[in-house]
């Protein structure tokens, strides 16, 4: 980031004054006009004051998710663009912390339904919706996160678009075609498989916490092969249950005890494929902790070992592991 008037005011202030100075509200109104002249950095620095935006930043266990937090707030209550706010913030935090808030990506999972059963309208208002949604989803750039995007579509089999997650800024829309069998257990197995550190998880901070993956699935609801048994595989992944979850129902006849299977949840199926009805489900969570994935790679660890030295057939081997899919 190129030094701004700003930034060295911020670093200033923290030099002369030691950095908790920023946690004092009235005195450091009354220092402003000592450090600067100029009405629109006293602005700023009045806006991030009143909306105590060094007390949350000081007590946020993720960054990140405090960062687009208050973002929101200083456009909302104080009318800055987000790109200016994420600027400050950037170096308020810096100042306060030590650390960045922008060394963190979010994968976006699209888990899409190209079958048969997708042909004609269900397809048409799905392309429509991905070529509106993209561009607007830069948005979400400004909260400092590096959106991603990993889209797996299934009809007979299934298979990724990318070989891996691209930023947002790279993904490039295709129309997509309607054919084949719907395999969404074979999907899910597929999702498993792929979301862990790694593979399409592997861009983790170095601090403790990570960001939850957002798995949008995009269906009719009539799977035609065993994807309970894909569900339940998925399911005992360490990232998908920290996932933020939805299903979108495509077609008036969607079946949607199939999705809320997936979701856990039927608040979180919807039937409106619009680029603002997706919009307000992305949001960034905290995932699962560094620590508590290294726990669960032991754990899976201990069990393959165990696996080993016990006289087991080769397939009830092959079974066990089987158990241990996508904790990694």
């Amino acid at each position: 980031m190129a030094t701004t008037r700003f930034e060295d005011i911020i670093q200033k202030i923290a030099d002369e004054n030691g950095k908790d100075i920023f946690l004092e509200q009235e005195q450091l109104k009354l220092l402003l006009k000592d450090y600067t002249q100029f009405k629109r950095e006293s602005s700023l620095l009045l806006a991030m004051l009143n909306a105590d935006c060094a007390k949350y930043i000081n007590e946020a266990t993720n960054l990140v998710e405090c960062k687009q937090l208050l973002v929101k707030l200083l456009e909302d209550d104080y009318s800055l663009s987000p790109q200016k706010s994420s600027e400050m913030l950037d170096i308020l935090i810096y100042a306060l912390r030590g650390e960045n808030a922008v060394n963190q990506q979010a994968v976006l999972f699209f888990v899409v339904d190209v079958s048969g059963s997708m042909t004609g309208e269900k397809i048409g208002t799905l392309n429509t919706a991905f070529r509106e949604l993209l561009p607007e989803l830069k948005e979400f750039e400004s909260t400092g996160v590096v959106l991603k995007i990993a889209f797996l579509t299934f009809s007979t089999g299934c298979s990724w678009i990318h070989p891996s997650p691209i930023p947002l800024s790279s993904f490039q829309w295709n129309k997509l075609e309607a054919d084949g069998e719907s395999d969404l257990g074979m999907a899910l197995r597929e999702l498993s498989t792929k979301m862990s550190k790694e593979e399409f998880l592997s861009d983790l901070s170095t601090s403790t916490y990570t960001i939850a993956p957002i798995i949008f699935l995009m269906m009719d609801g009539e799977p035609t092969d065993d994807y309970k048994n894909g569900l339940a595989v998925l399911q005992k992944n360490i990232w998908f249950k920290y996932a933020v979850k939805v299903a979108v129902a495509i077609g008036n006849d969607a079946d949607k005890d199939v999705l809320e299977e997936f979701t856990e949840d039927n608040k979180s199926v919807i039937d409106v494929c619009t680029p603002e009805a997706l919009k307000k489900w992305i949001r960034f969570i905290p995932g699962p902790r560094l620590d508590e994935l290294d726990t669960n790679q032991a754990q899976e660890r201990s069990r393959q070992e165990a696996v080993a030295v016990s006289p087991k057939t080769a397939q009830q081997t092959k079974s066990d592991l089987a158990d241990t899919d996508g904790w990694d």
